[in-house]
């Protein structure tokens, strides 16, 4: 036996006719006319079907405007102008606000939450987008800038170490260890340091301890595993520690004599990075000291994906 899978034909466009009786009361002269659905307020509409469908193809499938329409064309051979589709489109976006008012107001009750923000082009213009998501609801808003991000949060907040996000009061902060292995494996690669492989080993192991206990339905690492605990702690301000010794016994870098700046000397990559871990040592081993809490803020940076440049 043999099976070929195939496509329905596009279903043609049909058109629902809506007429409003007019009777004459005999008894006291009066005019009176039937209401027309509470939907239907012009002689002649798109339905909220097609307000759906090029919603969902312009905004989830990127597809522009002038484009849309050439696609109702070829396959519902409707024509409409891409104005029309802009206004059917943010009609649609209007009639969302409630929800999306909701899912924000979800998401506040949410103990563990994820925030990140990209930049993209409207009409020209750099915008940012806010994303605010937990594992099963996701919120997007429109800022004023990349500094507009979500107010009045409360719980643990997953995030890339961004200064603003760090100013964030009222929460508990865990930081994205898929950012960090990056920055250790960029140190790795190119300036040789030992003590990036030594904390990128450091945490991997703490991530596998933390996966069996998931595998096990416990709640957090075994306290039998009380040596290894104290052991990744120990590891961890070992590779800090032996990091910034390193770096503070090299020579400082050159400072450009024509900028004439003054102040605090510039330091090299791997002693940023260093310092950083070991001041945000807490958010970082975050996801091993609580299993609530995921290792990476992938679960945001792949809702953005969809507008990412």
């Amino acid at each position: 036996m043999r099976q070929v899978f195939g496509l329905a034909p596009p279903p043609p466009l049909f058109i629902t006719e809506h007429r409003a009786h007019t009777c004459l009361c005999r008894a006291c002269g009066t005019l009176v006319r039937a209401d027309f659905p509470e939907t239907v307020k012009a002689p002649a509409q798109y339905s909220d079907e097609i307000a759906a469908l090029a919603a969902c193809l312009q905004t989830q499938h990127c597809i522009p405007e002038d484009r849309l329409a050439r696609i109702f064309s070829d396959l519902y051979k409707i024509r409409i102008a891409p104005a029309t589709l802009a206004s059917l489109i943010a009609k649609k976006a209007d009639s969302l606000r409630i929800f999306a008012d909701r899912v924000r107001e979800l998401l506040s009750g949410v103990a563990v939450k994820h925030l990140d923000e990209t930049g993209f082009r409207i009409a020209g213009k750099t915008r940012w987008l806010h994303m605010l998501c937990s594992t099963s609801l996701s919120h997007l808003r429109l800022g004023t800038g990349r500094g507009d991000i979500p107010s009045g949060l409360a719980g643990t907040i997953i995030h890339d170490c961004w200064p603003p996000y760090l100013a964030l009061e009222a929460v508990e902060h865990g930081l994205c260890n898929a950012h960090l292995l990056r920055e250790l494996q960029a140190i790795i690669d190119h300036d040789k340091e030992p003590w990036a492989a030594d904390m990128k080993d450091l945490l991997s192991d703490a991530l596998t301890l933390t996966q069996i206990a998931h595998d096990q339905g416990k709640p957090a690492v075994s306290p039998e595993q009380a040596h290894q605990i104290h052991q990744i702690h120990q590891r961890f301000d070992a590779c800090c520690d032996q990091a910034i010794k390193f770096h503070e016994g090299l020579p400082p870098l050159a400072r450009p004599t024509k900028t004439g700046k003054r102040g605090r000397p510039k330091r090299r990559t791997g002693h940023n990075l260093a310092r950083r871990m070991q001041t945000h040592k807490a958010a970082i081993l975050l996801f091993f000291d609580d299993l609530n809490v995921p290792f990476t803020n992938n679960e945001a940076e792949r809702d953005l994906r969809i507008v990412a440049p």
